[in-house]
């Protein structure tokens, strides 16, 4: 978990690797619909919703995708690996 602590710009570099990453995510761009897709909300925000969230990143036959409770993500910014769990002691 080398990167565990820095904030990495997507635009600079995505993962390596599949699995759970932390990230800083536009949510409130987003609506829900009863099919399961996932629609930008038209306008442009007036506040501020970018979020804290962990989200799994996907490489599926080469399409990079930050998915959600299933559903896929396109305003994520910047992401970090998780941190260890703590030991028992």
């Amino acid at each position: 978990m080398g990167n565990c602590g820095t904030w990495i710009s997507c635009s600079k570099r995505l993962p390596e690797k599949e699995g759970n990453y932390l990230v800083v995510a536009d949510t409130g761009r987003y609506l829900g619909n009863s099919s399961g897709s996932i629609h930008t909300v038209m306008g442009s925000a007036l506040e501020d919703y970018r979020t804290v969230e962990i989200m799994r990143f996907s490489n599926y036959k080469g399409n990079n995708r930050w998915l959600l409770d299933g559903y896929e993500f396109d305003y994520v910014s910047h992401w970090m690996e998780l941190p260890e769990l703590p030991k028992e002691e």
